[in-house]
This record gives C-alpha cells, structure tokens and sequence, in this order.
C-alpha cells in the first residue's frame, strides 16, 4: 500500500479513535486518553494505537485494559464511520515516549539550574559566524549593546583560549582551538 495512503488512514483512525473514546467510551478506567500516534500494518489487519492517559486515576495498564474491553465496539465504528470493509483489529499500546520526554526535560531543568548557580552573576553572548571584518564589526556591536544595557557591571571580548576555559565544564577539555563550536564569545558581568 502506498505510503502517502497509509499516513492518511492512520491519521483518520487517530481523528476518529480520539473522538469515539473521549464521547462513546462509558468505561471508568479509561477516563481522558490522549491518541499519540496510530501505526496500521501493511495488510490493514491490525492497528497499534499509541496513547497516554491524561490525568487520570488509574494506572495505564488498567486504562489499556479498559480500551482493549471496549476494542470490539471502537472497531465497529470505526468501520462506519471511515467506510472501510474490513476495519483493522485495534491493539492498545501505553506511549512511553511522552513520559520519557517529560523526565528528559526534568534532567535538563535540573542540570539548568545546577549550572545556572555558579553562573547567574555573568552572560555570555555568542556572536553570529560571520568573517573577517564583518566579525570584529558584530563583536563591538553586540559589546557596545552589552555595556549601554542597565545593569550590566562589565564586559569583555574573550579570545578563543579563554572562551575554551569559559565551556570547559559544558564541552571538555578543548585542544584544538579551531574546534570550538562557537567563533567568540563576549562575557557581560551583571551587577
């Protein structure tokens, strides 16, 4: 079956799905369910049909317990109402990657702020990759935005070792100066 159908169908299962469980769906352990994504097989015999529930008081195996109890009817009307001749059989599977995002982003914020305690004195601008002339012309721009800010105590251009020092404790020891991801940066110290 051609892909562009294939994506088509499964965004129509999803649209449909959404709507049928959050107003047909009279199951108490199903609750809010959000549909993430819907993967049909190349034989359209089976559909996958990722969720998440949402804010719910049962645990997702049990949500998933109540969805696969109401599969039978989903099927049936799901077969109507997109007027397919044979409606795929619906597998419920819990959509982990939501959660892991969610724990990603609390590492990440955690990290943040861990960082942001030693650094929460100083900014540091990274200026656009440009070459030559037009470099040393963005680098007194930005410096000169930098020291007509209120607030700002000091600025400094850093040269390439001492921005190296500066994203030590971010990238590592850099040996080869030219490997820095960043072309200059400028240090602003708040007051």
């Amino acid at each position: 079956m051609p892909q562009a159908r294939t994506q088509r169908i499964e965004s129509e299962i999803q649209r449909v799905l959404a709507a049928l469980i959050a107003r047909e769906v009279k199951d108490p352990r199903v609750g809010n369910v959000t549909i993430t994504a819907v993967s049909v097989a190349a034989d359209m015999g089976t559909a996958r049909v990722f969720f998440t529930p949402f804010a719910s008081r049962h645990p997702p195996h049990e949500v998933r317990i109540g969805l696969t109890h109401a599969a039978g009817f989903l099927r049936g009307e799901l077969g109507r109402r997109l007027s397919l001749r044979h409606a795929p059989r619906l597998e419920f599977v819990f959509d982990e990657s939501v959660e892991g995002a969610a724990r990603l982003s609390s590492l990440i914020d955690r990290a943040v702020d861990s960082w942001t305690g030693g650094l929460s004195r100083e900014i540091t601008v990274q200026v656009r990759k440009v070459r030559g002339a037009e470099l040393d012309a963005e680098i007194e721009k930005a410096a000169a935005l930098l020291k007509a800010t209120k607030g700002i105590a000091g600025v400094e251009v850093l040269d390439r070792a001492a921005a190296a020092k500066l994203l030590e404790p971010w990238l590592g020891t850099i040996r080869d100066l030219d490997q820095l991801p960043v072309p200059r940066l400028i240090s602003a110290t708040i007051d």
